[in-house]
């Protein structure tokens, strides 16, 4: 079905709706197999909004719920209180802007092209992993998450000097609730030894009250950010995001042919379908955690040079999904 998927996505002109979904029936098997392709505008959604909907379409069971689509006047302003000016600046600023015109130039010259893996999650090697961590960490941190282990091992290994952190804003701050549909995300930027270890990760996004801890904040580096020269020749950038928790399996009722008995269509396999080959420069790699079944987590990365992920894959990833 992969052909017939990707001819679902395309045609993103400015003329075609700002999210749709397509159903498209396997070649092989079209009674019996089909692909969900929902595709929507990063603009105006996030992934907590994108899965909403996404889990609202594909879910029977699942309760329609809510969302308020009045715009938060001030969102920029209590993010800038959450994350501090110069770490809401930077992402937006000439610096970003120029390291990936710099990427797309190289990319277009050398000729190269971007490659993808994708890779399962071992959930008994990864929860033996983040007990490690966690005790390591000797009482600095409550736990240490998921998230928390693979935003680490990717920013030690997949050489960028910094590493992008998409957190959503929705529920960590009391103007900013979870039912506001809208894209309220924002990349958080961690230098290397920012990320050195799982447990500073979660030291950095742990908000505690009672400390006057309010900031999402990195722990070694704090506020500082690198110099535009710096930035244009010295540094290559990762970009992470995580939409395992807002997914849920697809449950959709069907009906069949044998005397059309009831029955619900279950998924096989849930994959983030993106189509970077004319959009990533060589200056940035992305990580996208995600789910790809009923209580598995997996990663998908996207970059110019991925053989590093082969050569530095731990214990906790089990297998490749070829796609």
């Amino acid at each position: 079905c992969r052909h017939r998927t990707s001819l679902a996505l395309e045609e993103n002109s400015l003329d075609q709706p700002l999210w749709k979904i397509c159903v498209v029936p396997c070649k092989s098997n079209p009674t019996v197999h089909f692909a969900l392709v929902l595709s929507m505008s990063h603009v105006f959604a996030g992934g907590s909004t994108f899965y909403n909907i996404h889990n609202t379409l594909t879910r029977y069971d699942e309760q329609i719920q809510k969302m308020v689509s009045d715009r938060v006047p001030n969102a920029e302003e209590l993010k800038a209180n959450l994350f501090g000016q110069d770490a809401l600046d930077f992402p937006v600023s000439n610096k970003l802007t120029h390291i990936f015109l710099k990427g797309a130039i190289q990319a277009w010259l050398t000729g190269s092209k971007v490659q993808q893996i994708i890779l399962l999650i071992d959930n008994d090697e990864m929860n033996k992993k983040k007990q490690e961590y966690a005790a390591a960490a000797s009482g600095s941190v409550p736990f240490v998450s998921t998230n928390d282990v693979l935003v680490s091992w990717f920013s030690q290994n997949s050489g960028s000097q910094y590493s992008f952190i998409n957190v959503d804003t929705k529920g960590r701050l009391e103007e900013i609730s979870n039912d506001l549909a809208g894209n309220y995300q924002h990349p958080v930027m961690y230098a290397a030894e920012d990320a050195a270890t799982p447990a500073l990760i979660r030291q950095s996004l742990l908000m505690d009250m009672n400390k006057n801890k309010t900031m999402i904040r990195r722990v070694v580096t704090t506020d500082t950010v690198p110099s535009y020269f710096y930035t244009l020749f010295h540094v290559h950038y990762g970009m992470t995001t995580n939409w395992a928790s807002f997914s849920k399996p697809a449950l959709l009722p069907h009906t069949g042919h044998n005397n059309n008995k009831r029955s619900i269509a279950t998924e096989d396999l849930h994959l983030p379908f993106r189509d970077y080959q004319n959009f990533l420069p060589t200056t940035f790699t992305e990580m996208t955690i995600f789910r790809p079944s009923p209580g598995r987590t997996a990663i998908q990365i996207t970059g110019h040079n991925i053989d590093w992920v082969r050569k530095n894959k731990p214990t906790f990833f089990s297998e490749e999904v070829l796609c």
